[in-house]
């Protein structure tokens, strides 16, 4: 899973292997030539190499274009993720990203994933806000409105939830 962010957040990847969660790595660049880089490097010391390897990431922002420039550079397994598009339960979900969400808070309750211990993922994992739209639609509470309730930015989360997007 891949959280891309222009400079301000973090930008972070969270690599898995079936249920278990080996490894969330966040970092921070101004240039996005040096974030494509790294992500590069990134890519091919987890072994990321394999074209059934997907690598599942947010295109909002600034991500399309980077994701563009590293699938020019041959990244096949990258997946476009649009959180703003429609959720496959509209009446559920406001948008794809909150359907992300609940599907990662569903997995988590079961205890069907296996999480190593990190503090910030943990603590950005809990306060990951929402609220009801006519009483029953589910809407993640936006960045700006997060920010202004003084949460922390959840882009470690974010990228976890985008890593557990297809398991099954």
């Amino acid at each position: 899973g891949l959280d891309l962010s222009d400079g301000g957040d973090e930008t972070a990847l969270t690599v898995r292997n079936g249920n278990k969660h080996l490894a969330t790595i966040p970092f921070k660049f101004d240039n996005t030539e040096d974030t494509v880089q790294h992500l590069n490097d990134l890519f091919k010391e987890w072994e990321l190499t394999n074209p059934q390897s997907y690598i599942f990431s947010d295109m909002g922002g600034l991500g399309k274009p980077i994701l563009d420039r590293m699938k020019r550079q041959g990244w096949s397994n990258i997946r476009y993720i649009d959180n703003r598009t429609t959720s496959s339960k509209p009446s559920t979900y406001r948008n794809r990203g909150a359907e992300l969400w609940f599907n990662v808070r569903l997995l988590l309750e079961r205890n069907e994933l296996i999480i190593i211990n990190e503090p910030i993922l943990f603590r950005q994992l809990c306060t990951r806000y929402y609220k009801l739209v006519g009483g029953t639609v589910h809407q993640l509470l936006s960045k700006l409105e997060s920010r202004s309730r003084g949460y922390p930015s959840p882009d470690r989360a974010d990228s976890f939830a985008l890593a557990f997007w297809d398991y099954k």
